[in-house]
C-alpha cells in the first residue's frame, strides 16, 4: 500500500498588469525657450523590471522621439500576497558611452554602473534620465506608477552680453 502526495506551491502565481508612465524634467530656465532644449528631450527608453527573486520580468526599449511622456506596460505572474519589485528605468540610454550588457543586468550593479559613467556621455546628445524604485504588486490589481526621471549630470550655457562696445578679454 502506497500513499502518493503531491506537493503545491503555497504562493501560486497570477496575471497582474503593470502600467508605467515616465516624464521627462527637460526644463529652460531662461525668459523665451530655446531650441537647445529640443535635445535634452527623450530619445529612448529603456525599462528593467525584476522580481524579488532577482528574475527579470520586463527588459525592453522603445522609441520615444522627443515626446515629453512614455508609457510602459505589460504583465506579468505575481505571486499570491503580492512581491516587491525593482524597476529601473533610463531615458537617453544611448548617449552613454560605455554602454552595459542590457541583456544580462544585475540591477544593483547596473544602478552603480549608470551613476559612475553617467558623466561620460556622446557629445550633442541627450543626457541620460533615470529612476529606480521598489514597489509592492498585488495580485488581481492593476499598478499604475508615474514617475519623473532625473538627470544623471546637466549641463549649462553661459551668455555674456558685452554692452560697453568694447574688447572684453
Amino acid at each position: 500500500f502506497f500513499i502518493i502526495t503531491a506537493c503545491q506551491d503555497d504562493a501560486p502565481y497570477e496575471d497582474t498588469e503593470v502600467m508605467m508612465t515616465f516624464t521627462t524634467r527637460a526644463v529652460v530656465t531662461q525668459d523665451k525657450e530655446s531650441n537647445a532644449i529640443d535635445v535634452e528631450k527623450m530619445d529612448n527608453l529603456r525599462v528593467i523590471v525584476v522580481r524579488e527573486n532577482g528574475d527579470i520580468v520586463y527588459n525592453d526599449t522603445r522609441q520615444v522621439d522627443g515626446e515629453p511622456t512614455a508609457t510602459v506596460s505589460f504583465q506579468t505572474p505575481v505571486k499570491t500576497g503580492g512581491e516587491n519589485f525593482k524597476f529601473f528605468a533610463i531615458a537617453n540610454y544611448s548617449s552613454l558611452v560605455k554602454v552595459p550588457d542590457w541583456g544580462n543586468v544585475d540591477i544593483d550593479g547596473l544602478i552603480t554602473y549608470v551613476e559612475g559613467n553617467g558623466s561620460e556621455i556622446s557629445i550633442n546628445s541627450p543626457i541620460p534620465q533615470t529612476k529606480y524604485w521598489t514597489a509592492k504588486v498585488n495580485p488581481y490589481e492593476s499598478l499604475s506608477v508615474s514617475q519623473q526621471l532625473d538627470y544623471l549630470v546637466s549641463k549649462i550655457s553661459v551668455q555674456f552680453k558685452n554692452e560697453t562696445n568694447k574688447a572684453q578679454s
